[in-house]
């Protein structure tokens, strides 16, 4: 599964020389690699052009007002959001299906050390992920200011939306990748990651319409994952530097991702894999 470098034989004997650093590197190698999850990166890439093109061009038939209100940011949201949400889903197929079929048992002949490998394996499928939402969220802003021009403070707000794009999909995906990592199968993993992401927001908003429920439902929905990505990755034009909200959202979703983190590491140090 890991494959250190040309040279990984002298670094299996020496465990010691298997920084983070040589582990990360590769498994940044291998997951860009075919039969890695490049094609998640490229699917990623291409939903998220396609949602920003999407969006521009229906916001732009809606009427002047409309785009003046929603068009220099709403194709990069929506963008950015179509790449996490495909780069996540694809994640929890190859990841648990990577810990299924004994990758992962014959990772840690190479990498006995447990903590670095499962560090590795995370952070680069984060990195990866986040980057594809980063790319999607950029063509965005770039989409819309070439058709719709320049306003006042593009810039600024592009690089807000860039930034907070990308640090909510690496917090999404991460959540998704230790769910994936805690699942026993693909089929599992796959259905906690629908039922997380789509099937809970369904529910409680369709909770929230009746009487006596409406309260609780609404207090469940604003902490889900979904609702806390929506928020943290939100840039208004009447609003463009209201940062609290923005932050605030943001660290509920590292919660999330870190309380998914630790228990998926626990079973992760204990299992015999």
């Amino acid at each position: 599964m890991t494959a250190l470098a040309p040279d990984s034989s002298p670094l299996a004997e020496n465990t010691d020389a298997q920084t983070f650093g040589h582990i990360l590197a590769a498994e940044l190698r291998r997951a860009l690699r075919a039969g890695g999850h490049r094609a998640a990166v490229i699917s990623a890439c291409l939903l998220g052009l396609t949602g920003a093109g999407v969006s521009l061009l229906i916001l732009t038939a809606l009427g002047p007002q409309v785009t003046r209100d929603l068009g220099h940011t709403l194709p990069a949201e929506v963008g950015a959001s179509f790449a996490a949400v495909a780069f996540a889903i694809a994640i929890s197929v190859s990841v648990a299906r990577e810990n299924t079929s004994g990758l992962v048992a014959t990772a840690l002949v190479l990498v006995p050390r447990r903590g670095r490998l499962f560090g590795a394996r995370w952070l680069a499928i984060a990195i990866i992920g986040a980057l594809s939402a980063a790319a999607s969220s950029t063509t965005g802003y770039l989409l819309s200011g070439l058709v719709l021009g320049m306003q006042p403070h593009s810039g600024l707000i592009a690089a807000i939306g860039v930034v907070t794009s990308t640090l909510a999909a690496a917090s999404v995906i991460s959540l998704v990748f230790f769910g994936a990592s805690l699942a026993k199968n693909v089929a599992a993993s796959s259905l906690v990651t629908v039922a997380v992401l789509v099937g809970a927001p369904l529910v409680l908003g369709i909770a929230q319409g009746i009487p006596g429920l409406n309260a609780v439902a609404g207090g469940l929905n604003a902490i889900l994952p979904t609702t806390l990505y929506s928020a943290a990755t939100t840039i208004t034009a009447a609003a463009p530097f209201v940062l609290g909200p923005l932050a605030l959202a943001q660290l509920g979703l590292a919660t999330w991702a870190a309380l998914a983190g630790l228990a998926s590491w626990v079973r992760f140090s204990r299992s015999d894999v």
